[in-house]
């Protein structure tokens, strides 16, 4: 495993562990409201939820810029 490599992990893990702190010192239920509906959802769950989409995105986002860059060359 090349040094790059173990970087990456390395910074990946202590992301996930921030996220994981941060996501237990939120695990009071509060009102959520999403254009007409109207519910009360865990502030952890929410959290892990909107974290789980940003890397989704973050996913598209560079397959969509791999591939533009594959185009060119």
């Amino acid at each position: 495993m090349s040094a790059k490599a173990k970087a990456k992990i390395i910074i990946i893990s202590i992301i996930l562990l921030i996220c994981i702190i941060v996501i237990f010192q939120n695990l009071d239920t509060i009102p959520v409201q999403v254009l007409f509906w109207s519910f009360r959802i865990s502030q952890a769950l929410l959290l892990l939820v909107v974290v789980a989409a940003g890397f989704v995105a973050g996913l598209l986002a560079a397959s969509v810029m791999a591939g533009r860059y594959r185009k060119r060359t």
